[in-house]
């Protein structure tokens, strides 16, 4: 058991740097990585998209507008 949760700790450690990773690739300023990273997570759940990388995109987007002190 101990080890599926430390498979587990680390796979959300890595998704969160890749997600960031994301974030500082579409232009977020690297001060503002973690608040981007908060306003993507709520902003995601605005988007109406059934492809998952489309929904992706379009929530970037969402945030390039309704965030732009971040970019």
């Amino acid at each position: 058991m101990k080890n599926d949760e430390n498979l587990n700790e680390e796979l959300m450690y890595e998704l969160a740097l890749i997600h960031k990773a994301m974030l500082f690739y579409a232009g977020v300023k690297k001060d503002c990585l973690e608040k981007a990273a908060f306003a993507y997570m709520d902003l995601i759940d605005e988007i109406d998209c059934e492809d998952d990388f489309e929904a992706v995109l379009k929530t970037v987007k969402k945030l390039k507008e309704k965030h732009p002190e971040f970019f």
